[in-house]
């Protein structure tokens, strides 16, 4: 077991201060849902947790130890799914599973998910957008990482596929924090061990639908 902690975090663009002293953890074998509005500074905390971007103050802490970010990056300690597309489009589904799980028993594994196995031989071009990013979740969450950043997971995937996804996240969250960012808070309620909402750069503990009405996030008519 070992935890995240954000201690302090900072950054400013010039004189837009988008994170102000962020703070919070997160302990392995958990899903940590990260939320907020378009700007309130959530990708900017994926970037500087995956070694991308430098925060003006503050410290990421693992194992009870300050790390640099592109070093855990570059130790193979961490997955970071982006919010954009990344599978080449021009190979096979088996070739991509090969390609990030050279692993035979971990092929394997994919494979006995009905899904995969049906699209096994076709191109990743041939994937409707919704299949592809349901593809690229399964392959982050199965590396063998202890840190898995995954950015917008749910966007644009289809009804059917999302509880395949929140299923693939609670059978692979074990010895793993993994972060979600997304701005489907219904999903991030329902799947999340540990909610946060980032606003005004600072994070917010949420547990329900009325918190995020409490802060400002969802009007109170959204309420169930």
């Amino acid at each position: 077991m070992f935890e995240l902690s954000i201690v302090g975090m900072a950054k400013a663009y010039k004189s837009q201060v988008v994170l102000n002293g962020l703070e919070f953890s997160c302990s392995s074998g958990n899903i940590l849902g990260l939320m907020g509005r378009s700007g309130s500074g959530k990708s900017t905390l994926m970037k500087i947790l995956f070694g991308a971007l430098e925060a003006d103050a503050g410290e990421v802490i693992l194992d009870s130890k300050q790390v640099n970010m592109s070093r855990v990056n570059s130790g193979k300690r961490m997955a970071y799914l982006p919010q954009s597309s990344f599978l080449p489009k021009d190979i096979s589904v088996w070739s991509a599973i090969k390609m990030y799980h050279p692993d035979r028993s971990v092929q394997s594994n994919l494979l006995r998910d009905p899904r995969v196995m049906e699209i096994k031989e076709r191109s990743i071009r041939s994937l409707s957008y919704g299949l592809q990013r349901y593809l690229e979740v399964v392959l982050v969450v199965n590396l063998d990482r202890q840190l898995v950043l995954l950015d917008e997971p749910f966007s644009l995937i289809e009804p059917q596929y999302r509880d395949a996804v929140n299923d693939s996240l609670i059978r692979n969250k074990e010895n793993k924090v993994i972060v979600i960012t997304d701005h489907y808070y219904l999903d991030i309620l329902s799947i999340a061990d540990k909610k946060i909402l980032i606003k005004e750069g600072k994070a917010f503990t949420i547990e329900n639908e009325a918190d995020l009405v409490k802060y400002g996030y969802i009007p109170k008519s959204k309420l169930n």
